[in-house]
């Protein structure tokens, strides 16, 4: 039953936030499951979050895995997302593809975003062949398009640095101050960083 599902699902929430109730991981952890096995695509991502994280359980990234999988197949972007993750990092480069370009069909901005950015650093860094690096350019300039700031200031490296494109200082700066306006502390301390050394050039 969906409805006892989602009961399940939003009180997991609640006592890992703490809302209403003590904050109990291991509750939480216990109601992510049920709302899991009733398959409801939202509680298998949430499980497989706590595999991943060691939260209310032990850490064990074959169960994370298995849930995420499970909740991407059922429509869920960031299992997609996870699952692709997951699969990269164990050396399955062309199946997480498949569900990065997912992502990218059916999540919302955001995801979409990560997912292009993504696919850029598996061309750059040729887990999908070699000499792919102006491939990967365009997927962070798809990645910068969805508001992905770590995709602008990768875009702005290849600018920099001609990695998959024609050096262009000026474009590379253009894309550095957007990063600088709109990053968190670490890229905009990096951006910041390179367009002082494009200026003392």
């Amino acid at each position: 039953d969906l409805g006892e599902a989602w009961g399940a699902y939003n009180l997991a929430g609640c006592y890992l936030n703490g809302n209403g109730v003590p904050h109990n991981e291991e509750n939480a952890f216990a109601y992510y499951q049920q709302a899991a096995e009733a398959e409801l695509a939202d509680g298998m991502n949430e499980l497989a979050g706590c595999y991943a994280n060691g939260i209310g359980t032990r850490q064990d990234d074959e169960k994370a895995l298995f849930w995420y999988q499970k909740a991407a197949e059922k429509g869920n972007a960031f299992a997609m997302l996870k699952t692709g993750d997951y699969l990269r990092d164990n050396g399955y480069a062309a199946e997480a593809r498949g569900w990065f370009e997912k992502v990218t069909e059916v999540a919302d901005d955001e995801l979409r975003g990560w997912a292009f950015h993504r696919l850029g650093n598996m061309y750059k860094n040729g887990l999908l062949g070699a000499g792919n690096t102006s491939t990967a350019l365009h997927f962070y300039e798809k990645a910068s398009d969805h508001g992905c700031v770590q995709g602008t200031l990768d875009l702005a490296h290849c600018y920099d640095d001609g990695v998959g494109v024609a050096v262009d200082k000026h474009r590379a700066a253009s894309y550095y101050e957007r990063v600088a306006k709109d990053g968190d502390d670490e890229q905009k301390g990096l951006a910041c960083l390179c367009l002082g050394a494009m200026y003392r050039e």
